[in-house]
């Protein structure tokens, strides 16, 4: 009875971690400034099901999006180019998990 509620504990905290959103730092691989994306490589490795560790994969055509002030009456723009530092993530308000990144 207790490794049942021991794997049905597990399979609860599995299904709230698929809701959380959060972001991950990365670097700019490539930055197409016509369509304000950019070619992301996330720092960082995850653990495979096997227990050995990987890079993040590169992430390709990424919305670039860049802080503006309230009803967007001001906005910060500089250049954005390769081996700047970015925040890659997916928002809670979006309906599709379309990673974004943030400057």
């Amino acid at each position: 009875m207790l490794q049942e509620f021991t794997q049905e504990l597990k399979n609860n905290i599995a299904d709230t971690l698929r809701d959380v959103h959060t972001l991950i730092p990365g670097k700019i691989v490539t930055f197409d400034p016509d369509k304000c994306t950019a070619s992301v490589l996330p720092f960082g490795k995850f653990k495979k099901p096997d227990g050995s560790m990987m890079d993040y994969p590169q992430l390709n055509e990424v919305p670039v999006y860049v802080m503006q002030g309230s009803e967007q009456t001001a906005t910060v723009v500089y250049p954005v180019k390769p081996e700047d530092e970015c925040l890659g993530g997916s928002p809670p308000s979006t309906a599709s998990p379309t990673l974004r990144i943030f400057l």
